[in-house]
């Protein structure tokens, strides 16, 4: 089935029952990560996709608050939020933009803090690799807290290497390569060619990575 198919299905469950998790969670999920790239999307459909899953994701947290991974969701649909309407500029001190961007540190990090509580590892190298880019993308646009922010950056991928030396691969290890390559360039981008392997490093691990494949495509 296909992501439309997939989204009537979810939005018809929701149409019945409104406080549906399962359908909130997957519905949000499809229109923030898995929704089609698409060149001729304009930003009102994309800021509208947003809207929806933030209104999903909330009705989501309010069934299931202490899941981490609602609260990781829902910091990557503020993130998106605060990349469409910064619009790719480097020095965005505006609201709502700034709000977005402080919302997704706050609620990864109330993720990181179910994962701790639960004892679980993955789930807290995930969150810190969310604040990684989150904390990342504050010190590229120069927020007053820059400096703490690049080194509680620099604190968590310490963290999730030791989490990956450990045995987890995949998706962790392709996201931890590419957050790596963008804080390398971020920090020295003399580093260009390092950052480019270890971004493309990261895209062989996950072909599906978004992210590797569109720092890939800046610094070609």
């Amino acid at each position: 089935m296909d992501v439309q198919g997939a989204l009537g299905i979810y939005r018809g469950v929701l149409r019945d029952d409104p406080c549906n998790f399962h359908a909130n969670f997957r519905l949000a999920e499809l229109l923030a990560v898995h929704y089609p790239n698409d060149d001729s999307d304009d930003a009102a459909a994309r800021k509208g996709r947003l809207d929806e899953a933030y209104r999903c994701m909330c009705e989501a947290k309010g069934e299931r608050p202490q899941a981490c991974y609602v609260w990781k969701l829902l910091s990557w649909i503020q993130f998106q939020r605060f990349v469409l309407e910064c619009d790719g500029g480097t020095a965005c001190h505006e609201p709502p933009c700034k709000t977005y961007l402080h919302d997704a540190v706050r609620y990864a990090t109330h993720s990181l803090q179910i994962a701790d509580g639960n004892m679980d590892e993955y789930g807290a190298a995930v969150a810190k690799i969310f604040l990684i880019v989150y904390l990342h993308e504050r010190v590229r646009n120069r927020f007053e807290s820059a400096e703490d922010d690049r080194q509680q950056a620099s604190r968590y991928l310490d963290e999730c290497q030791q989490v990956i030396d450990r045995g987890p691969g995949g998706w962790l290890e392709s996201m931890y390569k590419t957050v790596k390559a963008k804080v390398m360039y971020t920090s020295n981008p003399r580093d260009r060619s390092r950052a480019l392997k270890l971004a493309i490093e990261a895209l062989s691990l996950n072909p599906l990575n978004r992210l590797a494949a569109e720092f890939v495509q800046s610094l070609q």
